[in-house]
């Protein structure tokens, strides 16, 4: 009697865990900068208006941090973690609990620099606090370096089933890169979006334990990689099946 009145309470307190679902991708969209132009501000564009609960992550380069982002129906836009320094500049923004749907999104710097950004909507991410804690390293993670092999550093975050959001690009010269491939660490990355022209990517990966995010270039040439950490939740909005909205 008394081990089946241990496995019933065991039970219960399983059913009374929260079940996340994992953060999945739903739109993106990068904007280089290959004509080694500078402004002291670079707007973008999502396809579509963004989905009610989802959560906007606004990756920026520059010469130094990004100062703010806003967009076209006023969301609020918080510095995720601090700045990752290469040779440039990377910075993450995230907009927590969308319920209006932007399409337009503008970055900002204190000064003129060359820029260039990519703009990323997510669901099933939590709409109070979408930026994990880690228990090791550092949210974002960051790394740099030079030659063909890009990785953040490692980062465990607390929460299992976060989503990895790593954002790479080389940051040495104006010219364009070759290839990205996705790296095979925190359980394999899904390639989201791979802009050749201003060398940068963003890939994305489920993980329940340590990560260092990594990918690789086809040009051995200096690199900044930095990776992100959304905690999981069952909240937003999903795109239809179908992709038309």
């Amino acid at each position: 009697t008394t081990p089946k009145l241990l496995l019933c309470l065991l039970c219960l307190l399983l059913a009374a865990l929260p079940a996340f679902s994992a953060p999945i991708f739903v739109q993106g969209a990068t904007y280089p900068n290959g004509h080694g132009n500078t402004a002291d501000s670079y707007k973008g564009y999502l396809q579509n208006p963004v989905l009610s609960g989802n959560t906007v992550v606004v990756m920026a380069q520059g010469g130094a941090g990004a100062t703010s982002v806003t967009d076209d129906k006023s969301n609020t836009y918080t510095q995720a973690g601090s700045t990752c320094t290469g040779n440039q500049a990377l910075v993450f923004y995230v907009a927590k609990n969308v319920t209006n749907g932007p399409t337009a999104f503008t970055v900002n710097w204190s000064s003129t620099t060359y820029a260039q950004i990519a703009i990323m909507e997510f669901y099933n991410v939590d709409q109070t606090t979408p930026v994990d804690t880690v228990t090791a390293g550092t949210n974002p993670a960051c790394g740099t370096g030079t030659g063909t092999a890009l990785t953040s550093g490692s980062a465990t975050p607390t929460t299992s089933g976060a989503m990895a959001v790593n954002y790479g690009l080389q940051d040495a010269t104006e010219d364009p890169i070759g290839s990205f491939t996705v790296g095979g660490n925190c359980g394999g990355f899904t390639m989201q979006v791979s802009d050749l022209v201003g060398g940068q990517f963003v890939q994305t990966a489920i993980t329940s334990g340590a990560c260092n995010a990594n990918a690789t270039q086809d040009t051995s040439i200096h690199w900044t990689s930095a990776t992100l950490f959304l905690r999981p939740a069952t909240a937003g909005t999903a795109p239809a099946s179908n992709g038309i909205r």
